[in-house]
């Protein structure tokens, strides 16, 4: 998902305000890693968001700050780890609580992120049928997006 500048500004504040209500400090590491991951417009690993910060103009920071960060931002729900790329992206509605679908381009390394309530309560109630209580869901999809198959 594409974020303009005024629209980066704007979800900036939001993770402030996120973080303000949740009780959280909002460093400025926090906020140059979430700064990242929307300027970026794709899956991010850490090394890659540790490049992308500095030429954000926020300076150098060392792994395990960017790491410390990364794992906030998704405590926070402004970030998701896409387990199969061992990757971040910003969460398209961090305001809504949902469970993550993502679908990955093999071609381009895109991913965009579908909202669906239904999936996850169908997951959710087959797996408390089996006596499992489920924390966190990630649904991913691998394949082509339509700008690679056109």
């Amino acid at each position: 998902m594409k974020h303009g500048k005024a629209d980066i500004k704007k979800k900036l504040a939001q993770g402030a305000t996120c973080a303000a209500a949740n009780r959280a400090r909002w460093t400025e590491t926090r906020q140059a890693a979430y700064h990242a991951l929307l300027s970026l417009h794709k899956p991010a690993t850490a090394y890659q968001l540790l490049s992308h910060v500095e030429t954000l103009g926020y300076g150098v920071f060392k792994p395990p700050s960017i790491y410390r960060a990364l794992s906030a931002l998704c405590t926070l729900g402004l970030a998701v780890r896409i387990e199969s790329l061992n990757a971040y992206i910003a969460c398209c509605d961090p305001h809504e609580d949902h469970q993550h679908i993502f679908l990955i381009c093999k071609q381009c390394g895109n991913a965009d992120e579908i909202v669906d309530h239904s999936v996850a309560h169908k997951l959710q109630h087959d797996a408390a049928k089996l006596g499992f209580r489920a924390e966190m869901q990630v649904l991913e999809l691998s394949g082509a997006c339509q700008t690679c198959t056109t």
